[in-house]
């Protein structure tokens, strides 16, 4: 997409000297309506991602905190009077409940929940009130929801992105058919020009630091090169 972006400046940066030929503003349009595809998707894709992760996030924070606050006091209060099975349900580290699957954290919210209700009023002098278990127990099925909206939004962004792939695999094509075509005999009459084409027409593989050019390509020595490459001839 990089690439379809500057070829588009390109075009508008030197419509004066490419306007001679009517099939490249052709061209310069149906790339810039495509490139707006692109982006809409995108915006769409990135808004409910980051939406969905929020809401899961917020209320995730809320079941862990309700989770350490009542689990110190349950297992404060277990020490006291010497119960085993409570002091082994709330005998965890903040970092082993941070570190649960969404599923095995719902689980230990609702078990500190059970034991933590009927001890409601025997918390106070831990700094747990009945609102904090009350609490707990309300947000447990908010995060319980959350789980499944959040994996319905990554299966439509996919789809997304199925879509993105097809709308930038176009606009690759129109560059590479038509685009490269009308630009080529630039070469013998504008060399700074078509220069210039060819350095927009660069495809850089930001994992691997490999830039190519589009004409005459040649793969770099040192590794294999694994964005596409195209050649104009």
């Amino acid at each position: 997409m990089s690439m379809l972006e500057r070829v588009k400046t390109f075009i508008e940066k030197n419509g004066s000297e490419l306007e001679a030929n009517p099939a490249i503003a052709e061209i310069a349009k149906t790339l810039a309506n495509n490139l707006n595809v692109i982006r809409d998707l995108k915006q769409v894709q990135d808004r409910k991602t980051k939406d969905a992760s929020r809401k899961k996030d917020e209320i995730k924070s809320s079941v862990i905190d309700g989770i350490l606050k009542i689990g110190a006091a349950l297992k404060a209060h277990a020490t006291e009077v010497n119960n085993i099975k409570l002091l082994a349900l709330a005998n965890f580290t903040d970092s082993t409940i941070r570190r649960m699957r969404h599923t095995d954290l719902a689980e230990k919210a609702r078990m500190i929940y059970e034991a933590a209700e009927p001890l409601a009023g025997e918390l106070g002098i831990y700094m747990v009130k009945k609102e904090d278990v009350h609490c707990l127990k309300n947000n447990l099925p908010h995060y319980l929801q959350a789980i499944p909206v959040r994996h319905c939004i990554r299966m439509e962004t996919k789809q997304a992105t199925t879509e993105i792939k097809s709308a930038v695999n176009t606009g690759l094509k129109l560059v590479k058919q038509k685009l490269d075509v009308h630009m080529r005999p630039y070469k013998s009459v504008s060399a700074s020009l078509y220069g210039e084409y060819l350095n927009s027409r660069r495809i850089v593989n930001v994992t691997e630091k490999y830039a190519v050019r589009a004409p005459e390509l040649e793969s770099k020595s040192s590794g294999s090169v694994s964005a596409e490459v195209w050649s104009v001839d």
